[in-house]
């Protein structure tokens, strides 16, 4: 519990919340630019499991704003790309992948998670994911540049 430290020391997270973090399911849609920070963040966090869904590849032209990617990964697909080194970062942290475009059919795969944060870059997804987690009561998270 050495790496969680510095969360122990905050009054807002201490031990508990740190308990909470590790006990919490997080899926993640779309590993680009927003979502690959947001899956960097969660693993170092603690997260207990994180769920991510892509079916893109690694091009050059992601690599000024996609952290999680480099010159090595151009041509690979980005969730197993992803996959491996967010296994490297927090190997604790359980990592499911799917490496497909989100659409009705799977988007129940995210039905348990807690919550789902929504790095995708069209609003059909973020209607899909709107629409799934009004029906089903779950909270979401979007954002967009």
């Amino acid at each position: 519990m050495e790496r969680y430290l510095r969360h122990f020391m905050l009054k807002e997270i201490g031990k508990e919340g740190q308990e909470k973090l590790r006990k919490a399911k997080i899926g993640i849609v779309g590993l680009g630019g927003l979502g690959s920070a947001l899956a960097i963040h969660m693993v170092r966090a603690g997260i207990g499991e994180l769920r991510l869904i892509d079916e893109d590849i690694v091009d050059e032209s992601n690599l000024q704003r996609q952290i999680l990617y480099d010159e090595k990964d151009i041509g690979k697909g980005k969730i197993s790309v992803a996959k491996e080194k967010l296994k490297r970062m927090n190997s604790q942290v359980e990592i499911k992948v799917y490496n497909e475009k989100l659409n009705r059919e799977n988007i129940s795969d995210f039905s348990n998670v807690d919550i789902i944060l929504d790095g995708s870059d069209n609003m059909v997804t973020r209607f899909l994911i709107n629409d799934f987690c009004m029906k089903i009561k779950k909270p979401w998270i979007y954002c967009g540049v």
